[in-house]
């Protein structure tokens, strides 16, 4: 369950982050911040979805 939880702390990052920028507002470091979270969500994607646990 924790990995789902970080999943959605990741989706709800991503999801302000690009808010912000379609408004126009480009914090400093934004893009490298969702190339991060991008990635780190595709890794737990890839780790749930080849999770024999369940």
């Amino acid at each position: 369950m924790d990995t789902y939880r970080e999943l959605k702390k990741i989706g709800v990052n991503l999801n302000q982050l690009t808010k912000r920028a379609n408004a126009g507002i480009l914090p400093p470091g934004l893009i490298l911040a969702l190339e991060h979270l991008g990635a780190q969500q595709q890794l737990i994607i890839q780790i749930l979805l080849n999770d024999d646990n369940r």
